[in-house]
């Protein structure tokens, strides 16, 4: 028969299960339920069900039975009946806790089922519930971050489920109304919590759309509709979301300054696996004039590892690497920590080697900057002198500076600007010490406004 808002579930067997819907424009329900046999190509009709319905819901649980969830007879209902294929017939299950329509419904690694948002009229509903099949109870579950209804609830990888998108955004359309348009939220379920947790959203606001996980593991949303400034639009847009599974507790790794052929302190990366199923690695390199230690082979959920680097310049000047993860992850991601550093052919070494101050008002002082100082030597030298010339005090220093500065230390000096008078002034930083490169120096200009 013609119909819509019906569902159709594939069946253990190879049949379809087409149930429910309007049998009319004007939206008569109807009951009937019938088969499709790919082998034969054909429908026939099977038992029908207790109460008509559209805009429901129907799952396969793992019991090979269909569960048929809510809907609407005419106004939301809480109803919920289960058909089995055995003996082609429908009985009444346990009511769910709050009427629907629009809703979804996801089969869990578990055996039961989340059934998330929906409507009973236009207000999207924000609460969770779950159907246990072997008790045959419906119970509440965290509710979700957004109300949404014509949105998707897609089971991934980890057994976590992602919800995104459908009506969820509300407007005002007049006096004492509101009104809701699509969003673009998403969020995250974990039975295990029983929790929704907030997650990166679609690229656009999306409702009565597709959501289909992909052998890879991400998931693909398609279609639906969206809003402009005028009305609502049909899309044609798709987009695909791929699952956190490790976080870092850094992104990159600066190692200063270091004399060629010394290796710098070491640094580290944590990192966590935050997905609900293990992690494992297929590489773990380290690239340029950096090397790290490695993680166990296989991460499992929860767990951390900690990887150490450290830094050996072959040549002056800013040398570039990277830590970089390959694992298992949902689309084979490649994470990325970069890392830097500075090879020098000296020990004592002045960072920036210039500073320009922008116009400062005669007889007035500018905000301080900073100069810093390295030794990245093996031993400590001795600073005899740190000094501005010429010395007018229109440039003025003070540091933290120690007489001796030892390896792999540092001090930071300041300088600030009082220009006397409107034009140009440039000087020089100087820094005395025990290194063969000594003295060290850093160029100093500044304008004096008119």
């Amino acid at each position: 028969m013609a119909r819509f808002g019906h569902t159709a579930t594939l069946l253990k067997s190879g049949k379809v299960l087409v149930t429910g819907g309007c049998a009319a424009s004007n939206c008569s329900n109807t009951a009937i339920s019938e088969l499709y046999d790919p082998v034969l190509n054909s429908w026939s009709t099977t038992g029908n069900l207790n109460t008509a319905r559209h805009y429901h819901t129907a799952v396969l649980l793992k019991t090979g039975k269909v569960l048929a969830i809510g809907g609407s007879t005419g106004n939301a209902t809480t109803s919920c009946e289960l058909y089995n294929p055995s003996t082609g017939t429908w009985s009444n299950a346990a009511n769910a806790n709050v009427a629907r329509i629009f809703h979804t419904t996801t089969l869990l690694p578990d055996g039961k089922v989340l059934m998330t948002g929906g409507t009973q009229s236009r207000f999207p509903i924000s609460s969770a519930e779950l159907y246990d099949p072997s008790a045959n109870t419906w119970t509440l579950t965290g509710n979700m971050t957004t109300g949404r209804y014509a949105h998707t609830a897609t089971l991934l990888t980890d057994g976590t489920v992602l919800v995104a998108g459908g009506e969820g955004q509300s407007i005002s359309c007049g006096k004492d109304c509101t009104g809701y348009i699509p969003t673009s939220k998403a969020e995250i379920y974990s039975e295990t919590t029983g929790k929704f947790t907030a997650s990166s959203s679609l690229t656009r606001a999306q409702a009565y759309h597709s959501t289909t996980l992909l052998t890879t593991g991400r998931a693909l949303a398609a279609g639906g509709i969206g809003t402009t400034s005028i009305c609502c639009v049909v899309l044609s847009t798709a987009e695909v979301y791929t699952p956190l599974t490790l976080t870092f507790s850094a992104s990159s790794l600066t190692f200063g300054v270091v004399q060629i052929g010394l290796t710098s302190a070491s640094q580290s990366v944590a990192v966590t696996n935050v997905s609900s199923h293990s992690a494992t690695f297929t590489g773990i390199v380290t690239s340029g004039n950096f090397s790290g230690s490695t993680c166990p082979t296989t991460l499992n959920a929860g767990q951390n590892c900690t990887i150490t680097v450290t830094f050996t310049p072959t040549a002056a000047g800013t040398r570039s690497g990277a830590l970089t993860f390959k694992d298992n992850a949902p689309g084979s991601p490649t994470q990325t920590v970069t890392l830097t550093g500075v090879g020098t052919t000296n020990a004592m070494t002045l960072l920036p080697n210039s500073l320009s101050f922008s116009g400062q008002i005669p007889g007035t002082s500018s905000q301080p900057k900073n100069v810093t100082l390295y030794n990245d030597g093996t031993t400590a030298i001795n600073i005899t002198k740190i000094a501005i010339a010429p010395a007018d005090n229109i440039f003025t220093q003070t540091n933290n500076c120690p007489t001796a500065l030892n390896p792999n230390t540092n001090c930071i000096i300041t300088v600030i600007f009082t220009p006397p008078d409107s034009g140009n002034f440039s000087e020089t930083l100087s820094v005395t010490d025990g290194d063969k490169s000594s003295p060290q120096t850093a160029s100093l200009s500044g304008l004096g406004l008119d």
